[in-house]
């Protein structure tokens, strides 16, 4: 796909998302209205791809970090977590937070709350949390289970007003805090377009000329489209606007704006509940009220990107459930004619997993979100593909042939990744090290580092044994099976978007004929695996930071 392409299918998704999420703020102050265009203005700005040896340096020479929150996504404060863990672990300076969350009338209920004088739903009742802020408490939850862990002070800097008045308040309270503790670096999770250069960060620079500031942008729309345009997005995790400025892209832009409408549509009115919790729940939908028309609309992009010549006809043929249809899914499986699969269903259900079930077009997604239907549309996709060369080819997963069915789970999962991330370019997954980690670790259970084992045993194996995969196979259940499909093929669908679709190889082709086909023979597996592994390195590779 040409990276025109790319861009017109990717902008059209943003736009969809962006207008949809917009439409529920109303009608916004002219302050605001300002706020976001200095904002959009200072990410046009020149910048060059950076990376975490650069950033953290930046932090560590800093006395103050300021990050930008999407308030709704929650993947703003997983990467101030991150952050903070690694500052910690390396233990060179005293750390402190300071978060907008809480108001600056609260600072003692922080205090008590931190020295375990007050219970979690004590303080949350004493800042009047759920009405204040609004948003899920679990985003936040962890700073203060690390603060108290690691005797980390925690400062307020919510404040009533205008926008620029409560960054006058806030300026403020940091000014006052570096001037107390001048060995400390200060983070300050706060608004996104707050801190941009000439608004918090300027005022705290008039007020304390000799403090050092490092300001951390996340997922900046215009700077992901620039990285689109140059062929530099899978390059572009951290990107640098100057020594001192950065950007963490971590997410397509139209994920942040998902987040947006799930709040309004489902958290705005009773966010008490845990955005995760809730979706299971309920089952409800993440971005629209019409689902089907969603999946139709992703499972045609990825069809498109991958140049395949599928009809709207057969890409219309699906039947999509949710969570909030259990009971009819359970008698979808009942009626499965071998009592392994109807064993193994069940446990994907009880699980929470998406998956298709054999021999009839019926898609099930637990709880739905972007990443989810894309996954699932990947295997939608390659299931039409196989039906149109073999119309018996999932009779597979009733042969017995643990060899064979263990290849079909490969390629399946393999392709709902993969095409999860033409949709979501930034998303990661345990790569070879990671998986390794996992395995040696202590606090990993017996029957997960089964399936690790098994996981490790394939990506290993050498094509000149014969029939490994059989011999790996061997004796296990179809979910062990399938739980190490999904690290395998995760794996090789993380290689497969990164080296080869997103830098145009031309061995993208021939794989794609492959892992479309599904071949249950081990040569042709063992020659897809091995174009897609870089075998000098690959037991090196781990997930990234960001």
């Amino acid at each position: 796909m040409t990276t025109a392409n790319l861009l017109k299918l990717q902008k059209s998704l943003f736009d969809y998302m962006k207008k949809k999420a917009l439409s529920y703020e109303g009608e916004l102050s002219n302050e605001f209205k300002k706020y976001n265009r200095d904002q959009r203005r200072s990410a046009k700005r020149d910048f060059e791809i950076s990376d975490l040896k650069e950033l953290l340096k930046s932090i560590q020479q800093s006395d103050l970090v300021f990050l930008g929150d999407f308030h709704s996504f929650d993947q703003s404060s997983r990467n101030l977590e991150r952050l903070l863990r690694n500052l910690i672990k390396t233990k060179s300076r005293k750390l402190a937070l300071g978060v907008e969350f809480v108001h600056i009338e609260h600072q003692n209920a922080i205090n008590q709350y931190l020295d375990n004088l007050i219970t979690e739903y004590e303080f949350l009742e004493s800042i009047n949390y759920h009405e204040s802020w609004r948003f899920p408490w679990n985003h936040y939850r962890i700073f203060f289970q690390m603060a108290k862990k690691n005797n980390l002070k925690i400062i307020a800097l919510n404040s009533s007003g205008t926008l620029t008045e409560r960054d006058n308040t806030a300026a403020d309270n940091i000014s006052n805090f570096l001037k107390d503790n001048p060995d400390t670096i200060l983070l300050v999770l706060f608004g996104e377009l707050h801190i941009v250069p000439n608004k918090l960060p300027k005022l705290v620079k008039k007020r304390l000329p000799s403090a050092r500031n490092t300001i951390i942008h996340q997922n900046l729309d215009e700077v992901y489209w620039k990285t689109i345009e140059d062929g530099k997005h899978e390059d572009g995790q951290i990107v640098r606007f100057n020594e001192d400025e950065f950007s963490l892209q971590t997410s397509p832009p139209w994920v942040k704006y998902e987040s947006m409408i799930y709040w309004y549509e489902n958290l705005v009115e009773d966010p008490e509940f845990e955005i995760h919790e809730y979706i299971m729940d309920t089952g409800l939908m993440a971005f629209n009220s019409s689902v089907p028309e969603n999946f139709l609309y992703i499972s045609e992009k990825i069809s498109d990107a991958l140049q395949l010549d599928i009809s709207v006809s057969d890409l219309e043929d699906f039947n999509l459930y949710d969570g909030s249809r259990l009971e009819y899914m359970l008698d979808k499986v009942e009626s499965l004619d071998k009592n392994p699969l109807r064993t193994f269903y069940k446990k994907l259900l009880t699980r929470g997993r998406s998956f298709k079930l054999p021999f009839r077009s019926i898609l099930y997604c637990p709880s739905y979100s972007i990443n989810r239907l894309s996954f699932l549309a990947g295997i939608h996709i390659q299931n039409i593909v196989m039906q149109s060369k073999d119309d018996e080819h999932e009779k597979v997963l009733e042969s017995g042939n643990k060899g064979d069915i263990f290849l079909y789970f490969i390629y399946q999962m393999c392709m709902a990744y993969f095409s999860s991330k033409i949709i979501n370019p930034y998303r990661k997954c345990n790569l070879y090290k990671d998986i390794q980690k996992e395995l040696n670790s202590s606090t990993t259970s017996a029957l997960r580092k089964n399936i690790l084992e098994t996981t490790l045993k394939c990506i290993d194996a050498n094509e000149s044994r014969d029939q490994f995969v059989k011999d790996i196979a061997k004796g296990k259940t179809l979910y062990h099976l399938h739980q190490a499909s999904r690290l395998i093929g995760y794996f090789l669908g993380d290689l497969l978007y990164d080296e080869f679709y997103a830098r145009k190889n031309q061995k993208l082709r021939q794989l794609m004929k492959t892992l479309l086909e599904c071949p249950f023979n081990e040569k042709s597996f063992d020659s897809f695996k091995w174009t897609i592994l870089p075998r000098a390195d690959y037991k090196n590779l781990k997930k990234r930071f960001f």
